[in-house]
């Protein structure tokens, strides 16, 4: 059985609730609404092919990030950045 990224988050038991959805940006987004709505305290999503959704407001490097809901690379290389 291979193992995904969604599964080795579930493995890890790191993380309160894991959400799978559909693939595609729009499933993912309305995953991490739903876990919002459901009073979660982080949420952020993820795609197989590296996109990265913010879905809250968070302090990295002492600076804001604000939420970002769209797919977006970047992220956890600035966060991989900033840790160093």
């Amino acid at each position: 059985m291979p193992v995904t990224a969604g599964s080795a988050l579930e493995r890890s038991g790191g993380f309160e609730r894991v959400v799978r959805t559909k693939v595609g940006s729009p499933f993912v987004i309305a995953g991490m609404e739903q876990a919002k709505a459901a009073d979660a305290q982080v949420v952020a999503g993820f795609e197989a092919n590296g996109g990265f959704l913010l879905g809250l407001d968070v302090t990295l490097g002492g600076r804001p990030l604000r939420a970002l809901p769209t797919r977006d690379a970047v992220l956890p290389i600035l966060r991989a950045h900033l840790e160093q």
